[in-house]
């Protein structure tokens, strides 16, 4: 008797984790090689672009239209020279989340809701990106400083979910999640992660118990 055929065939977590990395590591890094890759003659990039990279998973790029400068996925992630204008009313921090750090880390801008900006790391850079001059270094809630963050959680039992976000949370190695703390609440991942070749369909292990 014939075995049926897997559909979704297993990969070991190992592998997968090669993967997924190994995917990161390969995105476009320069809007030189957007135009060279797309068929398009070069073109001036802003110089914000020095200051937040351009980062092109190669799964993203594979789904812009070759040879159109106005491909809307292409203009999500091209710097546009018009992002070095000085505009009235400009907020480097539009969701005013710096005055919303209750401790390093930890964004509290809501009832009942907190936010971890795990790293400062993403799969793609959008170019609308509304933490893009995020003080990540600053604000980390990681290592020594997470005692903070357990701290604050404990001190306020209203707090009945923790979204884990960043960057993207789902770029650090397992190694680089916290640790699951003891004060009950449930986690949310915010990830895009699934936009690279070989997304990452796993979180650490514990990352979505309560915490």
């Amino acid at each position: 008797m014939n075995k049926p055929a897997r559909i979704i065939p297993r990969t070991s977590r190992a592998k997968h984790a090669r993967q997924w990395q190994q995917a990161l590591s390969g995105a476009v890094d320069s809007p030189a090689e957007l135009d060279r890759r797309l068929g398009l003659a070069p073109r001036p990039a802003a110089g914000a672009a020095r200051d937040f990279r351009v980062r092109v998973p190669e799964a993203f790029l594979d789904r812009i239209r070759p040879g159109d400068p106005d491909d809307p996925l292409l203009r999500q992630v091209f710097p546009d020279p018009r992002e070095d204008a000085v505009q009235p009313g400009y907020s480097t921090d539009p969701l005013a989340e710096q005055e919303a750090m209750a401790v390093p880390g930890l964004l509290q801008k809501y009832p009942g809701r907190a936010l971890l900006t795990l790293t400062g790391a993403c799969a793609i850079h959008c170019r609308y990106c509304f933490r893009r001059h995020f003080p990540y270094a600053e604000a980390s809630p990681r290592g020594a400083r997470w005692q903070a963050v357990l701290d604050h959680l404990r001190a306020h039992p209203d707090v009945e979910e923790i979204i884990l976000s960043g960057g993207d949370p789902l770029t650090l190695a397992d190694a680089g999640w916290p640790p699951v703390s003891p004060t009950s609440r449930p986690c949310r991942t915010c990830s895009a992660c699934a936009c690279i070749p070989a997304p990452r369909w796993y979180c650490p292990s514990g990352s979505h118990r309560r915490c």
